[in-house]
């Protein structure tokens, strides 16, 4: 998602070039989790009886969607473009089917015009982009039965951190007080996560997949480089992906997943008082709500040792 900090002061509004912000996302990335993650059904019960390790890694990239709506000055904003992502995970099998993994992921969106509308009425355009790190840790359990299905279970913590950059700023709102060349902003995110993963084979070499997390905003804030630091209220993360799995040797795997995911973030407002030319101006800072959409196909290999 993004973020917008928008200041109605009592005499005046003052708009700043906004930030929107991602999410993030939320990338749980449940490609290999449970007793043998990713690998046929068959190999699951050696796994989680022996122990051991799989190193996944992935690379993806779609569409993506943003928008936020603002309640203070009823300015609402929309941008789509396409992003690029990397990640990594490491999972262990501890004995008797207990897991524990940990993802890292970077992505990267393309820059595109960003539009800022008051009802039908265009105020401001915006070039914008985002690039994200996230890092998630996990604990759970898997249950297998061979050569029929495998599925897991895993809780988790989540932390994000995006960056959002805005410039080449047009409009009406562009040229009032307060605007900038090019204004940037820091999202932090973390949550509680909920994710499941389960398979199915579909010959001696090929798995259906299918993965799902939930993620519960516990703390979110956003840093702008003009108006400082604003906390959110909380939100929600959605994420669902299927695909194929192929074992092309044995313990190395081949994954193709269709994804979506939903990042719906809660902003907040809060009182200032501003320091202008004329002197001290009480107003609200907003970060308004605003809601993230990716779509997109990632392409996996894994390895257990």
């Amino acid at each position: 998602m993004a973020s917008r900090f928008c200041i109605r002061s009592i005499i005046t509004v003052l708009f700043t070039s906004c930030a929107g912000f991602v999410f993030s996302e939320d990338h749980t990335k449940d490609a290999i989790i449970g007793a043998a993650g990713d690998n046929p059904p068959g190999h699951q019960a050696v796994v989680a009886a022996r122990g051991g390790n799989t190193l996944t890694l992935w690379a993806g990239g779609g569409s993506v969607e943003y928008e936020e709506s603002a309640m203070i000055d009823s300015v609402n904003s929309d941008w789509d473009g396409s992003y690029g992502e990397i990640g990594g995970r490491w999972r262990h099998d501890f004995r008797k089917g207990s897991i524990g993994v940990l993802d890292l992921a970077f992505w990267s969106s393309t820059k595109k015009t960003e539009t800022w509308r008051y009802g039908s009425e265009v105020v401001q355009r915006n070039d914008l982009e985002v690039n994200g790190f996230q890092m998630e840790g996990y604990i759970g359990k898997g249950w297998a039965k061979p050569d029929h299905y495998q599925g897991s279970g895993l809780v988790g913590l989540g932390f994000w951190s995006q960056d959002f950059v805005r410039t080449n700023f047009s409009g009406p709102i562009a040229d009032r007080p307060g605007s900038s060349a090019n204004v940037g902003e820091q999202y932090t995110v973390v949550s509680f996560l909920l994710a499941g993963h389960g398979s199915m084979p579909i010959s001696d070499a090929w798995d259906f997949v299918a993965r799902g997390k939930s993620g519960f905003v516990f703390f979110n804030e956003a840093d702008n480089d003009l108006l400082g630091f604003i906390e959110g209220s909380g939100g929600i993360t959605l994420k669902g992906s299927a695909g194929v799995n192929w074992e092309f040797r044995e313990s190395q795997n081949l994954g193709v997943l269709l994804t979506y995911e939903l990042q719906d973030l809660d902003g907040d407002m809060e009182q200032r008082t501003f320091i202008t030319e004329e002197g001290p101006v009480a107003g609200v800072v907003e970060w308004p709500d605003n809601e993230l959409t990716r779509f997109g196909v990632e392409v996996i290999w894994a390895a257990e040792f």
